[in-house]
């Protein structure tokens, strides 16, 4: 009688490397667009930042305050800056 052949279990070589190939050829398409999605966020930052600065100077001309009939004054960052209308 033959001794039974025990029934290998395990993953072979070949699909070891198929799968660690597999694997990092996704992370490096995730690792590629990280540098865009970085830009993207810095770009937004700056607009958002730009935006707070125009609304603050907006609603500080809106709430100046007149001295005479053409000169006008307005505050930004608790500096007051005369300025007049010809």
């Amino acid at each position: 009688m033959k001794p039974s052949r025990r029934e290998s279990t395990g993953f072979s070589l070949v699909e070891v490397v198929i799968a660690i190939g597999i694997v990092s050829f996704a992370i490096l398409g995730i690792v590629g667009l990280l540098p865009a999605g970085l830009k993207t966020v810095k770009n937004a930052n700056e607009n958002a930042g730009a935006a707070n600065v125009l609304n603050a100077v907006a609603e500080s001309i809106r709430a100046a305050s007149t001295t005479d009939a053409q000169t006008f004054t307005w505050s930004f960052a608790g500096v007051s800056h005369p300025y007049q209308i010809a």
